[in-house]
């Protein structure tokens, strides 16, 4: 059994978009490429790759954000 890993590396274009080095399955290489799925590398959208470092990213700010609120809840409460 083969063993993949997968390393994330996070840049910043000079347009301002955030892209991470991902795993274009279709290539069978890593790219800079964009949430939207453009590939700086290729120049071009590709539409199968991993795009789990983005997806981590969003659960763990919507996790953060979660605890934002609960510890805006209790301070609330303890103030009555």
């Amino acid at each position: 059994m083969e063993t993949i890993i997968r390393y994330y590396y996070s840049t910043e274009r000079e347009i301002g978009m955030p892209t991470k080095y991902c795993y274009n399955y279709d290539s069978g290489e890593y790219e800079e490429i964009d949430r939207s799925g453009y590939s700086y590398t290729k120049g071009e959208y590709v539409y199968n790759w991993d795009d789990g470092a983005y997806r981590r990213e969003e659960e763990e700010e919507r996790r953060r954000q979660e605890e934002e609120e609960e510890n805006r809840r209790r301070q609330e409460e303890e103030r009555w």
